[in-house]
């Protein structure tokens, strides 16, 4: 084994056992920054960032939804004039702070069902639809619709569970075994919705969206 070799091997060990200790936890959210280092099969924890990077633009208001410890902000946080970064757990705000604050105008502990949205040319809502009930995510999904400005859009993911894996996650409530049962989910409330797919394993596919309305096409 050369040096490469050894160094990436211990890197993976170091990210695998972080992993692991974080699981134990049980909490809701999760800490993502040794993920590249478990291997290319564990990117797309930051898959989502580059996702985002791609539609945000130079001076975008940018609403980052259940941001979740922050990390995503990295990719996209130069580009945009405001990222404004909303969760309902503390312990993820707190940690956001603690490692992100300099990417985000500002970070703020809030249920989204119970807050006013103002206007965004961008709303974020990645890996978080999967964790509110059909009728609690359909309620996120209205209130987004009508925060989205003229010409912006919601952009987010959520991951395709095939039949044989549903409920098999803590924490989730509302999975798609399908792109056609997420299109059909999102268009409730928006008018156009595009969706693309990333698959990783057999078991991991990632389901990426963007929703715009008529007004904003």
């Amino acid at each position: 084994m050369n040096d490469i070799e050894r160094v990436l091997e211990e890197a993976k060990a170091i990210g695998e056992a972080y992993t692991a200790d974080w699981g134990s936890l049980g909490q809701e959210w999760f800490d993502h920054p040794y993920d590249w280092a478990r291997g290319p099969e564990y990117w797309y924890w930051m898959e989502r960032g580059v996702y985002a990077n791609r539609y945000v633009e130079d001076e975008d208001w940018v609403l980052d939804l259940c941001c979740g410890d922050g990390s995503c902000a990295q990719f996209y946080a130069n580009k945009a004039w405001v990222v404004y970064g909303m969760d309902s757990d503390q312990g993820a705000i707190d940690h956001a702070i603690e490692h992100y604050d300099d990417l985000y105008t500002a970070l703020v502990c809030v249920d989204v069902l119970d807050t006013p949205l103002d206007t965004w040319n961008i709303v974020l809502f990645f890996a978080a639809l999967e964790h509110f009930d059909a009728s609690d995510g359909l309620a996120i999904l209205h209130k987004v619709a009508q925060a989205v400005s003229p010409g912006g859009r919601l952009l987010g993911s959520t991951p395709l569970f095939p039949p044989s894996h549903r409920g098999t996650i803590p924490g989730h409530h509302n999975e798609f075994d399908s792109v056609e049962s997420l299109r059909e989910f999102l268009l409730l409330a928006f008018d156009d919705v595009e969706i693309w797919t990333s698959q990783w394993s057999p078991i991991r596919t990632e389901m990426y969206f963007v929703c715009r309305n008529k007004e904003a096409l």
